[in-house]
């Protein structure tokens, strides 16, 4: 059984309420938001952001994939997520822990942990970016985590324009665990994107224990 969040599904998965230290930075202290963000840090911070029922009903401990063994440091995270069907390895039995993720990859986790798979599904021949047609694996996860009705918490550039192949950064992370959280509207207060999401995300303790937001690439 899947876990989807409350008002959409019987038992919730992402914990909205009680706030942590979701997203973790560099061993310097810092979090550098240009910098991309890997598949196994995404997993560890939806990890983190799954309730406590939900994170004991679907834990794990060794994941399915030849990458990843048990002495990992991501190993739970990506286990549990993987047991429950949120997230995905490759076809060639690995996960790719630390391959960038991309906006569709992003994207899909999202949907699938707020409960809205079948919506995607009905959704593939919706998107009305020329970069995500109808054919692409993702069309259903970004038509619904765009949609205004739905989720939105994911963008494109333009009206025809989404980038699904693109890397995810962190700047770009934050904003979208915001958004997909349901406070959206309150970062875009504190100034909007992307220093809006990033002090925001602070004021959560989202970041907790990060002393500083470097803008420098590593």
């Amino acid at each position: 059984a899947k876990y989807v969040v409350a008002g959409i599904g019987d038992t919730p998965v992402l914990n909205a309420d009680d706030h942590g230290a979701y997203i973790i930075g560099y061993t310097d202290g810092t979090v550098r938001p240009l910098n991309n963000i890997v598949r196994e840090e995404v997993a560890t911070i939806f990890f983190r952001l799954l309730t406590e029922a939900a994170g004991e009903a679907m834990h794990k401990e060794v994941a399915p994939y030849s990458d990843v063994p048990a002495t990992k440091w991501s190993s739970t995270a990506i286990a549990t997520l993987s047991n429950g069907g949120y997230i995905t390895g490759r076809p060639d039995g690995t996960f790719g822990p630390n391959d960038y993720i991309t906006r569709a990859e992003f994207a899909a986790i999202v949907v699938r942990l707020k409960g809205q798979e079948a919506q995607a599904n009905g959704a593939k021949a919706a998107t009305m970016f020329a970069d995500v047609p109808a054919d692409h694996w993702a069309a259903g996860y970004v038509a619904t985590g765009t949609s205004a009705t739905a989720s939105n918490f994911i963008n494109g550039y333009s009206e025809t324009s989404f980038g699904p192949e693109d890397n995810v950064t962190y700047a770009q992370a934050v904003k979208m665990l915001i958004a997909a959280l349901g406070y959206g509207s309150y970062a875009e207060t504190e100034g909007g994107w992307p220093n809006g999401y990033l002090k925001y995300g602070y004021s959560l303790e989202l970041t907790k224990g990060i002393t500083n937001f470097s803008n420098d690439k590593a």
